[in-house]
């Protein structure tokens, strides 16, 4: 028995909330599930106030507290059946049909209205140590997501997140999770099509997806978030390219738009992507860097067209109808 906790001991497990998020109540002992990440660090803060008095002297009477603050960050591989959860979190519930043999396709969408906000209860259990304590947050969401394509190295997604609620526990709350089979995607499984082919001689695609969710506080809640409001979406990215011709500049130069889609696939039945309805490329200067390759930035701005949202998220594996929530 350890006398302080370790990451390499820690567990972490996550239900999605049935009741309405922002009662904060949070998700019942079935359901729960153990979830792998590279990092995780969420809770509740509360900062000092800066110094405002004057007339007592140079030092500062005793500092006055600021606002609650649910914010935090989670680092999670891009796999075949976890991140679904995570998806969930950032778009709502996904629609669920049938696919290839007993595949499914789960499709998200981008610009849902308010009352498609899903939460989720994560607790973070730390049993290695004589009094196992267990933190539990609720009411959790993914505010902004980031997702980076590339030729080597590891697939992650990069979270930002946002909690309703947090409780130090000495007993854990999640009953016993199970755990679902891991399987997690390469950067060599990667693609990236525009216009549906494929492009080549790309370095790098990195896309932020942001809910720019506003925390709500009203006269009377003694400084506590009473709602979380659904803000202007954004994917506002960049696309890495070798210097190769000027099919991309011109693009660029022309303010043309395309499709884009990427993501990775093991094979029909294993597959996810990103598909952007509507994209265009900034104007961006080549430049010279060394006797390397040769390459030029393009600022990416996907949108939302008439018929299609900005962004369609789409996973298919082998997890039934329900198992993301089902959308209204």
């Amino acid at each position: 028995m350890s006398e302080v906790a370790y990451g390499s001991s820690a567990k972490l497990a996550f239900a999605r909330q049935t009741t309405d998020l922002l009662t904060a109540q949070p998700a019942g002992t079935g359901d729960w599930l153990f979830f792998p990440c590279a990092s995780f660090r969420l809770g509740q803060t509360q900062a000092f106030e800066a110094a405002d008095l004057l007339g007592l002297g140079r030092d500062p009477s005793r500092a006055d507290r600021g606002v609650l603050e649910g914010r935090g960050t989670c680092r999670v591989p891009i796999d075949l059946r976890y991140l679904g959860h995570w998806l969930t979190m950032c778009f709502g519930p996904p629609d669920t049909t049938p696919d290839t043999g007993n595949s499914n396709l789960h499709k998200w969408t981008s610009g849902g209205a308010g009352d498609t906000i899903t939460g989720y209860t994560i607790e973070q259990q730390h049993e290695d140590i004589a009094s196992p304590v267990y933190f539990q947050h609720i009411g959790v969401v993914v505010d902004s997501l980031t997702v980076v394509l590339e030729a080597t190295g590891r697939a992650y997604f990069d979270l930002n997140l946002l909690s309703h609620g947090f409780k130090a526990l000495q007993a854990s709350a999640a009953g016993n999770p199970g755990e679902l089979t891991f399987e997690r995607f390469s950067q060599f499984e990667n693609y990236i099509k525009m216009d549906n082919a494929d492009l080549g001689k790309v370095v790098r695609v990195t896309m932020p997806y942001a809910n720019n969710y506003s925390l709500e506080r009203y006269v009377g809640g003694g400084g506590d978030v009473d709602e979380i409001g659904p803000g202007q979406t954004t994917a506002a990215g960049e696309l890495v390219a070798r210097i190769k011709d000027t099919t991309l500049m011109d693009h660029s130069v022309d303010a043309d738009t395309f499709t884009l889609e990427f993501g990775y696939m093991k094979d029909a039945m294993r597959m996810l992507s990103f598909k952007c309805a509507q994209a265009e490329f900034a104007r961006a200067a080549p430049g010279l860097d060394g006797p390397g390759g040769a390459e030029i930035t393009f600022p990416l701005a996907p949108s939302r067209t008439t018929t299609d949202p900005m962004l369609t998220v789409e996973l298919i594996n082998d997890q039934p109808s329900g198992t993301y929530g089902t959308a209204a």
